[in-house]
């Protein structure tokens, strides 16, 4: 399956269809439709029958903490990323990270 940040399947980019109004905004300044590409590429993979326990999920950013519980509700195993959410965010820690590792799920930074 593959992910991407954005809206949900079915509905359209305000971005893109209201240029001059864009989207609905939620309190963190991101658009109020987007999902993560790590839910996106989730919810996919389930709606089209993969199975996905104990599967690896490769992601550019390190997974934030809602992402990381679904992650794990959803048995993957095994998760590459290549740069640090906390960073690109300005967060103290990569807590994404540290919840998955806490419950077993092996993170792996590549390069």
């Amino acid at each position: 399956s593959i992910g991407y940040n954005g809206p949900p399947a079915g509905t359209h980019n305000c971005d893109e269809e209201w240029p001059e109004l864009g989207c609905d905004r939620d309190s963190k300044g991101s658009c109020s439709l987007a999902l993560h590409a790590e839910e996106n590429a989730i919810l996919y993979a389930v709606k089209n029958g993969s199975k996905i326990a104990g599967s690896t999920l490769y992601t550019t950013l390190s997974p934030c903490i809602a992402c990381a519980r679904l992650i794990l509700s959803s048995g993957i195993k095994l998760v590459y990323f290549k740069d640090s959410y906390a960073e690109y965010k300005g967060l103290p820690s990569d807590e994404g990270v540290d919840f998955l590792r806490r419950f077993g799920v092996e993170v792996i930074k590549f390069s």
